[in-house]
């Protein structure tokens, strides 16, 4: 009983200091796991490890959140992105226009190629946000599947990303989204560690924002084929987030949303997704993000209730992190 009072006792203490310095804010308690026990959350003299932590939170009166959409845009991916443009964005790009929140955000999209490629004998940065897409209603050659995307989409916001809210976002993003067909034989289809690059590229400098909740979705038909290991494009992505600003774990600020296939079996549905393999290497990188990460499987999943889904992971990102 007699440590049980001191620790509440400190614990009062603390918050006196911490009020006293800093002001009203919000707090969020983290319990972690402790060296030689399990966490004591009650309240008796148990012999239990008590690693119960406060980390101060300063407040905040937005919700910034930064996106970036990986989308598979080799040959087998071009049914899907054909359907994807003319139906399935749609609702998630009129919520981005007009994003509910207060605060702004940010959109980059890339394929599943990254650094630089030899398309069509032209040389093309696949890890720059592209900027053009393929023009609506042109027939994709998708027997040779080494287009460049030359229908310039003009975002507003004059940078290599769409920004939002804006009456012009849902037009950009279903101009650049009409991905141009592209593949490299060579390398398969890393569409995981693409998305890393992405955001440690040059040409995508300062799209990462300090205060910004970070979105990356992975679309893909197939597993991943990667040559960094899952754990290391997990490493690098809290890396290339983490800032020294934050005042919370940088993982807090991290979600991500693949749309892929089934873990042990593929599907084909012949409408909309077309063909899909099992990809067991995708749902397994997203587990590693635990309750930040969500996997909709293609075969059973629409991509509007997909999507839709990714609204509301959004909006309990601005609840859980920032208290909107």
């Amino acid at each position: 009983m007699r440590t049980s009072f001191l620790k509440k006792l400190r614990n009062l203490v603390l918050l006196v200091v911490l009020v006293t310095q800093f002001g009203t804010g919000c707090w969020m308690m983290q319990e972690l796991p402790g060296e030689g026990g399990t966490t004591d959350t009650d309240s008796d003299s148990d012999s239990d490890t008590d690693t119960e932590t406060d980390t101060w939170v300063d407040p905040h009166d937005t919700c910034n959140i930064d996106i970036v959409f990986v989308i598979d845009s080799s040959q087998s991916m071009m049914l899907t992105l054909n359907n994807l443009v003319q139906d399935g964005f749609s609702g998630f790009t009129n919520m981005l226009a007009s994003y509910p929140q207060p605060g702004t955000i940010r959109v980059g999209i890339t394929n599943h190629l990254y650094g630089p490629e030899n398309i069509g004998g032209q040389s093309v940065d696949a890890s720059a946000f592209m900027t053009s897409g393929w023009p609506l209603g042109v027939a994709h050659d998708i027997d040779g599947c080494q287009e460049v995307g030359h229908e310039d989409c003009d975002f507003a916001s004059e940078k290599p990303w769409m920004e939002g809210p804006s009456g012009t976002l849902s037009a950009e993003f279903n101009c650049v989204g009409n991905l141009p067909c592209q593949e490299d034989l060579s390398v398969g289809e890393p569409t995981l560690q693409a998305g890393l690059e992405s955001l440690l590229w040059d040409a995508n400098a300062d799209f990462i924002r300090d205060d910004a909740l970070l979105f990356l979705v992975f679309i893909t038909d197939e597993d991943d084929q990667s040559p960094m290991s899952r754990e290391d494009i997990y490493d690098g992505i809290m890396a290339a987030k983490d800032d020294e600003s934050l005042t919370i774990p940088v993982e807090e600020y991290v979600y991500v949303a693949t749309i892929a296939g089934p873990e042990n079996y593929g599907c084909n549905d012949g409408d909309f997704f077309g063909e899909t393999d099992p990809t067991p290497g995708v749902i397994a990188f997203t587990a590693q993000f635990g309750a930040n990460g969500r996997h909709f499987d293609m075969c059973s999943t629409s991509i509007e209730s997909a999507l839709g889904s990714m609204s509301s992971l959004m909006q309990n990102g601005c609840q859980d992190v920032f208290d909107l």
